[in-house]
């Protein structure tokens, strides 16, 4: 959007200003943290230094002594008059400089804030409805800033793009020059010429890029290219670049001279690059590199002299084939993403990412084997190898002591598993092949095992969420519901009576989905429909009672459902209520269409309450919202301590086959 030239005077590189309350703190300190990961020294705002309408010297020397101010105006920034009198330094500082002045508007329009009108006007109006004497004379100066800032956006979007084009074609930059940002958006065609970029020796962040939208694997930029031409003696030479970020790069790979030693930031997303460069690079300062839906992308670059990479994004690279054997150790790399790189046969065979935590290999569909893992890779957390063609997991995949997350939907060829010592979250949808699962830990909250056709063990599985619909294979699953049960119960027993005395929603420790049409025998009170009632003993609500069983006969549709189930006093006048549960059903699962009737099976637990004692009938009510006929039949049980006894038969009944 804008060529700047600077001062070798400056402290900062941005100041940073924004409302936290407004931009709920988070957009922020995202924002903050990605100019610091690209090596962009920020002054962040700090509240501490606020007082009343004044602002400190501290804080306007940090304007002053900024390079670029970064404004984030959002609904209520002129709600109180601190944050228009930091706007109105900071245009002062920045006078014939605006350029340097980069404005975003959150959840606001532009000429909102120029007019003073809507959500933002209201705000300004209350502010300036409650000033008095002298103060008032600060409104108009306030009125003429907010004017100001907001008329930078459309000066930006008009004449800056010209402004770049003109220094790349008449070659009039001088060496002051440090950053460029040319939005393409509304461009046909630009050219780039050696001589447009050669003098610019001191340039440090370029930003060719496009304000509209690209959404999963197409991009408006492919349907509306903007053509950019290159000149023959085209050269790249910049030694203090830190931040490069090139939407739609058309050359075959950067200029042989291209010196990224102080580069912090690589990405150049849809780009036309078949081998970003030759042989070894000094990358010691890379710490992010995006190469995504580089179609014509044959094989990574040279990563041995990247030690300090953090993030590699190689996303909907579909020529992908080779991958650098270097990536295998860098000891720093945090997060790593290669999916939909559906030519990509082979990884590294070993690998040691000592601080790796995400590894993302979705959809590489011709990936067969996984590496072997040497070392302890104990910081993984989440493994995503969904879609891919991996047969199984090496034993070494033990060593990553870290992993909480295994997502293997759709691996059709996945025939075993090896024990994880701390999942918690397994999801196998559509690993047909799949016939047993191994012992999984006590850590394990999710087993989501939808149309794992040839599934037949499961064992002792201690989940508290499973869904294992259509798998007709399955083998005593009644047994290992029973054992589940009573151990999930077990463990939240002591912790949960008064976890939730305030809360009429009860949550759900224990839930499963498995393909029977009868109900368990240990449910005792169940009726066809969707309602059962319930005479209490008159001592129901004691110190041993720990929660609700429920459980219903689904007929379940290929779609999302939403299922309640409300517990309540049962009275012509209505009655008190004890509580509801929810869960969603997702089963819109590709090609593994519903088949048969299934039984949901839920436990929530309840903290004591004495408004209960007085309750002498209870109302089970179950409602699955778009269509109730789905439910065929329901059940609940009052669940108390001596129910989770190994020898309590009553809880051990075979539940009836489809």
């Amino acid at each position: 959007m804008d060529a700047s030239s600077s001062c070798p005077q400056w402290k900062y590189d941005v100041f940073l200003s924004f409302r936290g309350e407004d931009t709920h703190n988070s957009f922020a300190a995202h924002l903050y943290d990605a100019l610091c990961r690209r090596g962009i020294n920020t002054f962040i705002d700090d509240s501490k230094l606020r007082r009343g309408q004044v602002i400190s010297p501290a804080l306007a020397a940090a304007i002053k002594n900024s390079m670029f101010s970064i404004v984030v105006l959002s609904k209520k920034y002129a709600s109180l008059g601190w944050f228009l009198e930091e706007l109105v330094k900071i245009l002062e500082s920045k006078t014939g400089m605006e350029e340097r002045v980069l404005p975003i508007f959150y959840n606001v329009d532009p000429s909102d804030i120029r007019k003073q009108k809507g959500e933002f006007g209201k705000a300004f109006n209350r502010l300036v409805k409650n000033l008095k004497g002298e103060k008032m004379e600060r409104v108009k100066i306030w009125r003429k800033a907010l004017t100001q800032v907001a008329n930078i956006a459309g000066k930006d979007s008009r004449n800056s793009a010209m402004e770049v084009l003109g220094v790349l074609k008449k070659q009039t930059v001088t060496e002051e020059v440090e950053g460029i940002f040319l939005n393409l958006s509304n461009l046909r065609e630009i050219d780039c010429t050696y001589g447009g970029f050669a003098r610019m020796k001191n340039l440090r962040l370029l930003k060719v890029y496009t304000s509209q939208s690209c959404r999963g694997s197409e991009c408006t930029l492919e349907k509306e290219e903007c053509k950019v031409h290159f000149s023959q003696n085209f050269k790249f030479h910049y030694d203090d670049l830190r931040y490069l970020f090139w939407h739609g790069y058309s050359m075959k790979s950067l200029p042989c001279e291209f010196n990224p030693e102080n580069l912090v930031e690589l990405n150049m997303p849809y780009n036309h690059i078949k081998q970003l460069w030759k042989g070894e690079k000094d990358l010691k300062k890379l710490k992010f590199m995006e190469l995504s839906h580089s179609k014509f992308l044959e094989k990574t670059p040279d990563l041995s002299r990247a030690t300090n990479l953090e993030q590699l994004v190689l996303e909907g690279c579909t020529n992908l084939h080779v991958v650098d054997p270097n990536l295998a150790d860098l000891k720093k790399l945090i997060f790593l993403s290669l999916k939909d790189c559906i030519n990509l046969r082979d990884l590294p065979i070993r690998i040691e990412l000592e601080s790796l935590q995400i590894l993302i290999l979705s959809g590489c569909s011709k990936l067969r084997k996984f590496p072997e893992i040497r070392g302890y890779m104990k910081h993984l957390s989440e493994l995503f190898l969904d879609g891919t063609a991996i047969e199984e997991l090496p034993l070494s995949i033990e060593y990553a002591t870290g992993l909480v997350l295994l997502d293997l939907r759709n691996c059709t060829e996945l025939k075993g598993l090896q024990e994880l010592p701390q999942l918690k979250v397994l999801k196998l949808i559509n690993c047909r092949r799949l016939q047993a699962l191994p012992k999984l830990p006590s850590t394990i909250e999710l087993i989501n095992a939808h149309n794992c056709l040839s599934l037949g063990e499961i064992s002792n599985q201690r989940h508290q969420h499973g869904l294992v619909t259509n798998c007709f294979e399955l083998k005593d699953y009644q047994r290992t519901i029973k054992y589940i049960f009573q151990t999930v119960v077990a463990n939240v027993k002591f912790r949960s009576r008064l976890k939730y005395p305030q809360d009429d929603s009860r949550h759900l420790v224990f839930r499963t989905l498995i393909p029977r049409s009868g109900i368990p025998e240990w449910f005792s009170h169940q009726k066809e429909g969707v309602v059962v009632c319930v005479e209490t003993s008159p001592n129901w609500n004691n110190s041993n009672f720990l929660g609700f069983a429920v459980c219903a006969v689904l007929g379940l549709k290929d779609v999302l459902h939403y299922l309640s189930c409300s517990i309540e006093e049962n009275r012509r006048t209505g009655g008190y209520s004890l509580g509801q549960m929810f869960d969603f059903i997702p089963l819109n699962f590709e090609d593994g269409l519903i088949k048969s009737d299934h039984i949901w099976l839920a436990y929530g637990p309840v903290s004591s309450c004495k408004n209960w004692n007085h309750v002498s009938c209870l109302k089970i009510s179950f409602r699955m919202y778009g269509d109730q006929k789905i439910i065929h039949r329901c059940g609940v049980r009052s669940v108390y301590t001596e129910d989770m006894s190994g020898n309590n038969a009553t809880m051990i009944q075979d539940i009836s086959a489809p």
